[in-house]
């Protein structure tokens, strides 16, 4: 299947039809970079592994789909839908979350350094060794994290940020240096 045929079918709202394509063809690529799929309803679209580089999904469903392994790199996801989202080792540098709701999405291993998470839900998100380094989490929501352990943190702006501070920032920092460190005698 072709990019545009792809793009259409998601445009569509054929979720259902795609989904299957990828079983049919697991082997096949699916390069949506820099895609517009603004608006869409993605709910529940198996996405893992695409290319989705520079991709407009502003405002767009993704409640539920499968974005693992996905390169997400600078896409426009601002104010989308993401609750329950599974993008474990994604890479989402320097991608724009700015309003998007992450609620108790797994976000295991991903990679979001630099990314704008302003005004972001992650209540109930799974955390574990993701890279927040450098991030923007600006007025986020952080209530209930379910796992925040081995989460790079350095260098976040926690300005107005609801359910974590900045001293249990400091505190998972130095658990993270001491977990890694080695400790020799003199």
């Amino acid at each position: 299947m072709t990019k545009e045929q792809m793009i259409e079918l998601l445009k569509a709202g054929k979720v259902a039809d795609f989904n299957a394509h990828r079983v049919e063809h697991p082997d096949e690529e699916v390069n949506l970079h820099g895609a517009s799929l603004s608006g869409a309803d993605l709910r529940g679209a198996n996405l893992s592994g695409a290319d989705l580089r520079g991709a407009k999904r502003s405002e767009a469903n993704l409640r539920g789909a499968k974005l693992i392994r996905a390169n997400l790199r600078g896409a426009n996801l601002s104010g989308a839908d993401l609750r329950g989202a599974n993008i474990e080792e994604a890479d989402i540098e320097e991608a724009d979350l700015s309003g998007a709701d992450l609620s108790g999405a797994c976000l295991h291993g991903a990679s979001l350094s630099g990314a704008n998470l302003n005004e972001t839900d992650l209540s109930g998100a799974n955390l574990y060794g993701a890279d927040l380094s450098g991030a923007k989490l600006i007025g986020a929501d952080l209530e209930n994290v379910v796992n925040i352990a081995y989460a790079m943190l350095v260098g976040v702006d926690w300005t107005r940020v609801s359910g974590i501070s900045p001293e249990t920032d400091l505190v998972i920092q130095a658990s993270q240096l001491l977990t890694r460190a080695t400790i020799r005698r003199a």
